[in-house]
Formats: structure tokens, sequence, C-alpha cells
């Protein structure tokens, strides 16, 4: 006689599928809570605030702020019970998107200034070269031809006008190697510089002054008695 066939308990239910519990807003707006206080503490309270950042720091550290706040998500969401968890989600993403939103902001202002840094310390650079090496006519050709180019790209950044940018740049570098040869003597060596490079040398440097110094002369009008 074969063993009477018993239907599974599952089969016989006929009420209404188990419907999860509700989320606790409450709970929720806690959790919630204390994630903002986290985004504010990592992006402006705390002493390496994200936003205290400038320059290559913020760019170094973009990815390190994002990991930081999405690893604050990540705990949240595995504290939150089971009935809240979905709910908690829609609301942390939302708050995690505003905060990369912000810092895809600063670190598109800190690229723009990071930029402009490079290029104002390439300026300095260039300008050093020719007080090191300022007897190498050659080369202090190139190094104007160098600085003009970076005060260009440099115009570009800024949106400024590149022409007046790019003319004091090449002076500065010859009245870098006109300075230098004067500080050590090299008088006459200047007075030839300068006579060969006058027409570069912008009304910043002073072209009638500079040209009194090197000559040993002055020929502003002498005051009357």
């Amino acid at each position: 006689m074969s063993a009477e066939f018993v239907f599974p308990e599952w089969m016989m239910s006929t009420g209404e599928p188990t419907r999860p519990a509700p989320a606790d807003s409450h709970r929720v707006a806690h959790m919630v809570n204390r994630f903002i206080a986290a985004k504010q503490d990592a992006l402006y309270e705390a002493p390496d605030a994200f936003y205290r950042r400038k320059g290559a720091d913020a760019l170094a550290n973009e990815l390190a702020v994002v990991t930081r706040l999405t690893d604050l998500r990540d705990a949240a969401l595995r504290q939150a019970s089971d009935e809240d968890r979905l709910a908690l989600a829609a609301q942390l993403e939302a708050q995690l998107a505003d905060a990369t939103d912000g810092i895809g902001r600063h670190v598109k202002k800190e690229r723009d200034q990071f930029a402009q840094d490079v290029t104002a310390e390439r300026h300095r650079l260039i300008e050093r070269a020719a007080a090191l090496d300022p007897n190498d006519d050659e080369k202090l050709a190139g190094l104007a031809a160098a600085n003009a180019s970076v005060a260009q790209a440099r115009a570009i950044l800024s949106g400024e006008p590149a022409a007046p940018a790019i003319a004091a740049a090449r002076s500065a570098v010859w009245k870098s190697a006109i300075d230098q040869r004067m500080a050590t003597g090299q008088k006459e060596s200047a007075q030839s510089l300068f006579e060969r490079v006058k027409g570069d040398l912008g009304p910043a440097d002073s072209r009638a002054q500079r040209a009194r110094e090197i000559s040993g002369t002055d020929t502003r009008p002498k005051p009357t008695r």
C-alpha cells in the first residue's frame, strides 16, 4: 500500500503574501542626519576637510574624499534594518550625489588654479635661468621665446589678452639678464645687450630709466632753483 501524499504547507496557503514591514521614517531620518553631519565634517569642518584643500592638494585628494563618503553610506546601509534599508538607500544616494557634485566643482576650480600656479612657477624658473646664465645670448633668446610661450598659455587659461602678456614675458627675460650683468660689474656687456633688445623691453621695465642706469648718466632735467 502506497504512502498517502501530503501537500506541502506552502501549497495549501490561500492567504495574502507576507508584506515587508514599513520603514520607520524617524529611524531613516536619524541615519540620514548622521550621514549629513559626517559629510559636512569631511567637506567643510575637519582640519583636513576637502574644501580647505587647494591646487594640487585638492586634485590629489578627490578620490579619497569620494571613497570616504561612499564608505560612510555603505556603513549606514549595513546598520539599517531590513525594513528601513530601501528608503534609507534612496535618501543617502541623493546626499552622496549632492556631495560629489560639489566636489567636482571644487576640483574644477582648483585645477584651473593649479594650472595658473604651474605656469607662474615656470615663469619664475625661466627668468631665474636668465639671471644664472646671463652671458649666453643664444640661450637668452631661447628663454625669451619659452617665457612668451608660457605667457600665451597662461593668458588662454585666464581669458586675458595674450599680446601684452607675451610682450611682458619676453621683456622679463632680457631685463633679468641685463640686471645680472650690471650686478656683476659687466657694464659694457649690459649696455650692449640693452641696445640689441631694447625693442623687446616693455614699458613696465622702464626703457629710459634702464638706459640711464646702464650708461651711468642721468638725462632727466635738473630742477631749477
